[in-house]
C-alpha cells in the first residue's frame, strides 16, 4: 500500500454510491469513504453528507482486497483536522507567492531599468534573504505541524 493507516491525506469525492464515497487522492489512487466512516452518527443517506467535487480531508484505516485505500471521515480527531487545514493554508500561501515571484520576474525583464546602485543591491539581496528565512520559518513550522509526523508531548501553540 502506498498510503500508511492513520495518514491523513486531502482528496476530492469523485463518485458517491448508496454504500460509499470514492475519493481521488494526491497521487491519482481512488480510495473508498464506506457509508459507515462518514460520520460519528447512523448515515442513512450518504449523498446528504458528501457531493462530487467536494475536496475532504480523509484518514487512512487500511486497504482493500484489490489494495486500494480505505478511507474514514469520523475517525479523524479534532488536533488532525487542524492540522490540515493549517498545511493547506502553508501550501496555498507558498504557491501563490511562487506565483507572484513568477509574474514580477516576468515584468522586470520585460522593463528596461537603469542599472541599481550598490546600495540598493545590497537592500534587495537583504530583502531577498529576509523573505527567504521567514518563508523557511513558514515552511519548518508546517512541517513540524504535518499530520504524518508523531506529536511528541507538544502543548498548544
Amino acid at each position: 500500500m502506498e498510503f500508511k493507516v492513520g495518514e491523513v491525506l486531502q482528496g476530492e469525492v469523485v463518485a458517491i454510491k448508496p454504500y460509499g464515497a470514492f475519493v481521488r487522492l494526491p497521487n491519482g489512487t481512488v480510495g473508498m469513504i464506506h457509508i459507515s466512516e462518514v460520520a460519528q452518527e447512523y448515515v442513512s443517506d450518504i449523498f446528504q453528507y458528501l457531493s462530487v467535487g467536494e475536496e475532504v480531508t480523509v484518514k487512512v484505516i487500511g486497504e482493500n482486497a484489490e489494495g486500494k485505500p480505505n478511507l474514514s471521515l469520523k475517525r479523524l480527531s479534532p488536533q488532525e483536522l487542524e492540522e490540515a487545514r493549517f498545511h493547506r493554508e502553508v501550501e496555498a500561501v507558498r504557491l501563490a507567492l511562487e506565483r507572484r515571484n513568477g509574474e514580477v520576474l516576468a515584468r522586470l525583464r520585460r522593463q528596461k531599468w537603469p542599472k541599481p546602485s550598490q546600495q540598493q543591491e545590497e537592500t534587495l539581496r537583504d530583502w531577498i534573504a529576509e523573505a527567504k528565512r521567514v518563508l523557511e520559518r513558514v515552511q519548518a513550522r508546517a512541517a513540524r505541524r504535518s499530520p504524518a509526523q508523531p506529536q511528541q508531548g507538544r502543548g498548544s501553540d
